[in-house]
């Protein structure tokens, strides 16, 4: 999250960061969007309303810092989130989320370090979002949980033998 707020601390203003939710961090991102007009804080909504807050956003991050092999080998639920509202997603360059915005064409990789931040971040255009978003787009579908259900279903019959 630190990382997040020093890169958008020195972006042009016209590239916005929205953090929702509570916890502890709530207080330093409050602080933040008192001084820099691109930082906003949303407070916590209702989790049925997670994905209509989202899908308002034109790129979500799922940006880790290789803190442990869980964050490294990771596909976060934040990854999913994103999928689901249609939106494309900047991610840490780690194997499994860079593989799947590799292979579904549905955002960018990045290092996680402030400078590789800051450089992909300011030179993302909307044209640039418009077009990974139409990728996003013909891949939503495959994450739902009537497609994803349909599959769990499946192997549960497998598992007890009924077909």
């Amino acid at each position: 999250m630190d990382i997040l707020l020093r890169v958008f601390s020195i972006l042009p203003g016209n590239k916005h960061i929205v953090f929702m939710g509570y916890g502890e961090l709530e207080k330093i991102i409050k602080e933040y969007e008192g001084k820099y007009s691109n930082i906003h804080f949303q407070p916590a909504v209702k989790p049925e309303q997670v994905i209509l807050y989202t899908r308002s956003a034109d790129v979500g991050l799922a940006v880790f810092k290789n803190a442990c092999l869980s964050y490294y080998y990771s596909l976060p639920n934040k990854l999913f989130e994103y999928i689901l509202s249609g939106i494309p997603l900047i991610v840490s360059d780690f194997p499994e989320m860079a593989k799947f915005v590799d292979d579904k064409l549905c955002g960018w990789k990045v290092i996680p370090e402030d400078g590789a931040l800051y450089d992909l971040i300011a030179n993302i255009t909307l044209d640039d979002a418009q077009i990974k978003k139409m990728n996003v787009r013909k891949i939503m579908n495959n994450y739902e949980w009537g497609f994803e259900g349909n599959t769990l279903l499946s192997l549960y019959k497998k598992l007890i033998n009924v077909e």
